[in-house]
């Protein structure tokens, strides 16, 4: 081993070398040469290399000397500190609550940043302080993260956010989170603050999209419509979506009468300028619908110049078990020189042939 001080006398090779010995023997004598490396050396590699190993050291006194980095100029050093925290995790709970009731809202972002880093949602209970920070900027980190990490518990108090929320991509947001950790009850508050979702600004609807979707009842069906026709050739990957959260979650329940109401949006959905792969999807959802009397447009979607189109109506022939098609199916084998539709074509006609 070097001397105390060493390091920073050593060339990049011989540096490199003693990091990863370091890391191997978990060396915490050299704790204070890593973090004066960390701050003071300009070499990229250098300090990627020393991060690392300060991520792997196990020392119970580390968390609190990296925690005093999160108030460092350089802001690689700042960023570092917070990974390393994050990874420190066993040891650093104390120093990233601590950091979290910071005078500077920046070392309070990066607490924040910190917790959710550790991937645990164990961290949902400490996140939640930053519900109530002074700064913005860190309640929606901190909404975000709830949400990502499924923090169930916390839909309540993001709820009572939303309903007073004035700053447009906290309202985002929360509504983001809603959508992941709410339940219909939280939609029907949302309902009560948004009752005209079309004046909304586009970035906010599509996230209150997702929400109704999710948790919709079949009279949801109007509101839903109206957004995904005002909105499709701007948003059509957000509608499709939403309308398949739609469908799986109410298709017991819908009415006849409300099955053609989407049957006629997706057909005309279909013939709007979208990508290849978003109309294959709209062929699915209408196999998926239910409705009755489909041979004719399926007919029509087999014979499509769109390969994707074609490849949908293979697919719902199968699931749908349209045994009257298997001649449709062989004549598409004749002339069909996409290998992937061939397959899916002889796939299916084995389906039905079984049937």
């Amino acid at each position: 081993m070097q001397h105390s001080g060493s390091l920073r006398q050593m060339n990049t090779k011989q540096l490199l070398k003693e990091l990863n010995q370091i890391s191997a023997v978990n060396d915490t004598t050299k704790i204070e040469e890593l973090i004066a490396l960390l701050v003071e050396d300009r070499r990229e590699i250098v300090r990627e290399m020393v991060v690392g190993v300060l991520k792997r050291l196990k020392d119970p006194d580390l968390p609190e000397k990296i925690a005093a980095l999160l108030h460092a100029q350089d802001a690689f050093v700042r960023n570092s500190a917070a990974s390393i925290l994050a990874r420190q995790w066993d040891w650093s709970k104390e120093a990233l609550v601590e950091s979290l009731k910071d005078k500077d809202k920046n070392v309070r972002k990066l607490a924040i940043d910190a917790l959710y880093e550790v991937g645990d949602p164990s961290t949902v209970d400490f996140i939640s302080i930053a519900l109530d920070d002074e700064d913005v900027n860190n309640v929606i980190a901190a909404v975000e993260y709830i949400g990502d990490l499924g923090g169930h518990g916390y839909a309540e108090k993001i709820l009572q956010i939303l309903s007073h929320a004035e700053d447009q991509f906290l309202i985002c947001s929360c509504l983001e989170a809603l959508a992941k950790i709410g339940d219909p009850q939280c939609l029907h508050e949302v309902e009560k603050r948004f009752s005209s979702p079309l004046s909304m600004e586009d970035f906010m609807l599509m996230p209150y999209l997702r929400l109704l979707a999710k948790f919709s009842q079949p009279q949801h069906l109007g509101v839903l419509l109206e957004i995904a026709e005002a909105k499709l050739n701007i948003a059509y990957k957000e509608i499709i979506d939403s309308m398949a959260l739609f469908i799986n979650r109410n298709k017991s329940s819908l009415k006849e009468h409300e099955k053609k109401q989407i049957h006629t949006f997706l057909t005309q959905a279909i013939s709007k300028n979208i990508p290849s792969a978003n109309k294959y999807e709209i062929v699915s959802l209408i196999g998926r619908l239910g409705v009755e009397n489909l041979s004719d447009e399926v007919k029509t979607y087999l014979q499509s110049d769109d390969p994707m189109i074609r490849l949908g109506a293979i697919e719902v022939i199968g699931t749908l078990k349209m045994t009257d098609f298997e001649a449709d199916l062989q004549a598409l084998l004749e002339k069909e020189k996409d290998e992937d539709l061939r397959l899916a074509a002889i796939f299916t006609l084995e389906q039905l042939k079984g049937e």
